[in-house]
């Protein structure tokens, strides 16, 4: 149940994403829509800079990104790097809920260097991703 220990919602100025933080069990879920840029990725890295890392106080921490909106954007070094820093402040790994294969392949290739521990695990509907988390994480 994502509601369980959410204590914040950070919703995009232009309407790019949505990103709510369950901070009992150390979880982000993302819901990104659209055909991102450059000063999107920004934005959104500026979010998890600013807001949700310091929510996490240091612990380490699982992301489960929707994607089920999201455009195939031009982004993929700049995920990269987003997902590498993610790593670096302690993201233990990631699940991605996808039903368009381009945008599946994106994901993985843009963490294959990034040093995750789990990768993105991809399922195609919110309920098998929670059922993952709720076996898998705290």
């Amino acid at each position: 149940n994502t509601e369980r220990g959410l204590n914040m919602l950070i919703k995009d100025s232009k309407g790019k994403y949505e990103l709510k933080v369950d901070t009992e069990r150390s979880i982000v879920y993302e819901k990104n829509m659209g055909l991102w840029n450059n000063e999107d990725i920004y934005r959104f890295h500026n979010d998890y800079l600013v807001k949700i890392i310091p929510l996490l106080k240091g612990r380490e921490w699982f992301k489960c990104t929707d994607l089920r909106e999201y455009e195939l954007s031009d982004i993929t070094e700049e995920i990269t790097d987003h997902a590498t820093w993610c790593v670096q402040n302690k993201l233990f790994g990631a699940i991605i809920i996808v039903q368009n294969e381009p945008v599946e392949m994106q994901m993985n290739v843009s963490v294959l260097y990034s040093g995750m521990i789990y990768s993105p695990i991809a399922f195609s509907d919110v309920e098998e991703a929670e059922k993952w988390l709720d076996s898998h994480w705290i």
